[in-house]
């Protein structure tokens, strides 16, 4: 992992609350040496546990912000006017969709979109509710997706999105 994401990652709280001296941050070593062992989701996950498509949230900088919420919403999340109708449409037909979050490739959160609710400027909160079973193929895994944008939609027929798993498929 380079320099900067692992620093991204750490700041984000994945490793716990660290120790601040005039000289270092300094880190619990096992609680680090865990995040580094997570094993990768396997290659065909999002195919395989969600049939009908993934919601992928990259945009997550405080893991924290989730434990002491307890919120069961994403908050202002920039969809789209076009993206946000047709996300709340396909919830409303097709009924919830799985929501992974990660912070540098670590899944943080899973959970089910219930309800998109628009707000200003194209900006959406995501209603959560718990994750189903297909949430165990990524809890405590990390999810090396590579570089792209904030939120990605997966496994949907003609959507493109990031590479998944390790092979990239």
């Amino acid at each position: 992992m380079p320099r900067r994401q692992a620093t991204l990652a750490l700041g984000a709280g994945l490793a716990g609350e660290p120790l601040r001296t005039s000289a270092a941050t300094l880190y619990e070593a096992a609680r680090v040496d865990d995040l580094v062992a997570r094993p990768v989701v396997a290659a065909g996950a999002v195919f395989r546990e969600c049939p009908f498509g993934l919601f992928l949230d990259r945009r997550v900088t405080d893991v924290r912000r989730f434990e002491e919420s307890g919120s069961s919403a994403v908050e202002d999340l920039r969809l789209g006017l076009w993206a946000g109708a047709l996300l709340t449409l396909s919830i409303s037909q097709d009924g919830p969709l799985p929501y992974v979050a990660t912070v540098c490739g670590f899944v943080v959160l899973g959970g089910e979109i219930v309800d998109v609710t628009s707000g200003a400027n194209g900006r959406h909160r995501l209603h959560l509710a718990d994750p189903g079973p297909w949430f165990e193929a990524w809890r405590g895994r990390r999810w090396p997706t590579g570089g792209g944008r904030e939120w990605s939609l997966l496994g949907r027929p003609g959507v493109t999105g990031v590479a998944v798993g390790e092979s990239g498929t």
